[in-house]
């Protein structure tokens, strides 16, 4: 299945509300939803990563969405993430589930400025643990264009991160241990090229913690302390972390699946995750679903929460840096709905995908806002 492209799939389009186009990502297959980031190239083209039914495949769409090209990455079925460079080159990692994390770096060819097109190299292993194979995988490609991968390792949730600065894929650190105890993961980067990656376990008795990872010209990276940032019981998903543009943290979490709150939470320092402002309730009876809340920042000092409440994916909005939130808006209502993902773009666009959690088929699904 490697390397088989299926071009010009359209589908059918889905209307969210009078101003919300919606599109079907697929019409046939079975879709777990993972990853955290869909990305727009300078060019317009989105392109998200998406784990199916017996392949990893790469999905992009050249017209906001209205019709879907895609291509297989992998022949198997595993978690999977998804970021760009600054030159429009595509970057996939993933677990294989036989202890290996992959990569593949997609070159883009911009001959016809109007049609950019991407081509897939050959899958190269970022690290291998036999006796505790990773689970769960994220990459972020920094302001230098280096990459840098995260995950978690089965039995002891030690969390790693390896990092690759020849721009190739071929050559990468030793995994470095960062977060004991993990399991879920997000990170991020602020204008500085500082690194923070910050989870919390899945379920159960758990806190949240992290990490920074300190930036200098050279380049080298200097791992800080596990840090304590939040201590509470029964969190439920992985945390959503971002970076407002004065280089502070922001974080979304739902706490306590006995009333589905999600909580937010804002660092009182730039580029510092060791002093937290205190806890804003976004929202109570949100649904607990692996990966369902988002955080976009769309402005200083807007902020919008995308989340599944009651099945439904709405979102809610700050304009002030997050102390208070306003009403709910409604994205898409139809179904049961599940795994929020969002990315803001360059070219003002918000874009949201998310997969409907009942539907036989299930489907995923995509809109977006101009901002």
């Amino acid at each position: 299945m490697r390397g088989k492209v299926r071009h010009g799939l359209h589908y059918p389009l889905q209307r969210a509300t009078p101003t919300n186009t919606v599109v079907s990502a697929n019409g046939a297959d079975s879709f777990n939803c993972w990853q955290r980031k869909i990305v727009r190239t300078s060019d317009g083209t989105i392109h998200t990563l998406i784990q199916r039914t017996g392949a990893i495949t790469h999905y992009y769409s050249r017209n906001d969405g209205h019709s879907w090209e895609s291509v297989d990455v992998y022949d198997s079925s595993q978690n999977c993430a998804i970021d760009k460079d600054s030159n429009g080159n595509l970057i996939a990692v993933w677990v294989d589930g036989l202890g290996n994390v992959l990569f593949k770096k997609a070159s883009v060819d911009k001959t016809n400025p109007n049609q950019w097109t991407w081509t897939w190299g050959s899958e190269k292993t970022v690290c291998y643990f036999a006796s505790s194979p990773p689970r769960r995988v994220d990459v972020l490609v920094d302001n230098y264009d280096y990459y840098h991968v995260v995950f978690d390792r089965t039995g002891s949730y030690n969390s790693g991160w390896s990092r690759c600065i020849d721009g190739s894929g071929d050559s990468w650190t030793v995994t470095t241990n960062i977060v004991w105890g993990i399991r879920t993961f997000s990170i991020v980067k602020d204008s500085l090229n500082n690194l923070f990656i910050i989870g919390s376990l899945a379920t159960g008795s758990a806190n949240i913690r992290g990490v920074k990872i300190t930036y200098s010209p050279g380049p080298s990276w200097s791992v800080g302390s596990d840090t304590l940032i939040y201590d509470g019981y029964e969190l439920s998903a992985q945390p959503c972390i971002a970076v407002l543009p004065d280089d502070r943290i922001i974080m979304l979490w739902i706490y306590n699946p006995a009333t589905y709150t999600l909580y937010f939470r804002k660092t009182t320092n730039p580029s510092d995750i060791t002093a937290w402002e205190s806890v804003a309730a976004v929202e109570s009876s949100a649904t607990a679903t692996a990966s369902s809340q988002s955080l976009m920042v769309i402005s200083s000092p807007v902020i919008r929460a995308y989340y599944i409440y009651n099945d439904a994916v709405v979102y809610k909005e700050s304009t002030d840096g997050g102390l208070t939130w306003g009403d709910r808006q409604n994205v898409y209502t139809v179904g049961t709905n599940r795994a929020t993902n969002i990315a803001k773009t360059t070219i003002g666009k918000i874009d949201i995908i998310w997969r409907n959690g009942t539907a036989d088929p299930y489907k995923i699904f995509h809109s977006y806002y101009l901002t």
